[in-house]
């Protein structure tokens, strides 16, 4: 059976959060894990959205969780998911999340990498291959947790 209550998330909860979150995908991308890191990222932002809606473990808001984070990375990450969406058929939850999460690998060719040249978390590779980078998404990602932080 699915959960359909949320679970209480506590203010202590998310800095024990945040400190396992800001050593280990640093470790991970410091340890070359690409494909592992671009995975935690992922899981991580579903678990950031859960935290600001106040929805952590409740499965059927898995994707409205994902994009609460996601929304508030940037608007090049909005950008990038119509872009992905119209290009290939798919938003980035589905090709990259769904895909890294369920199948190993995202839904059609990608690439990626710890950095990217453009210094953004997401793009597209010479062009046309849906690309993540791992650093930039990740600092990203820990200023939407960070602004959670002080605003709550």
């Amino acid at each position: 059976m699915k959960p359909t209550q949320p679970r209480a998330i506590s203010k202590d909860d998310i800095i024990t959060f945040k400190a396992f979150f800001t050593h280990d995908i640093p470790a991970s991308i410091a340890a070359k894990t690409n494909l592992l890191t671009a995975l935690g990222l992922v899981c991580y932002t579903e678990f950031i959205g859960g935290i600001i809606r106040g929805k952590v473990g409740v499965s059927a808001d898995n994707r409205l969780n994902f994009y609460e984070a996601f929304n508030k990375l940037g608007d090049h990450y909005k950008v990038f998911d119509l872009q992905l969406n119209k290009e290939f058929g798919y938003d980035f939850y589905s090709f990259f999340r769904n895909g890294l999460a369920h199948e190993y690998f995202a839904k059609k060719m990608f690439v990626i990498a710890p950095k990217s040249n453009t210094g953004l978390g997401i793009g597209f590779h010479n062009g046309n291959t849906p690309s993540m980078a791992n650093e930039p998404y990740f600092n990203d990602l820990l200023r939407v947790l960070d602004r959670y932080i002080e605003e709550s």
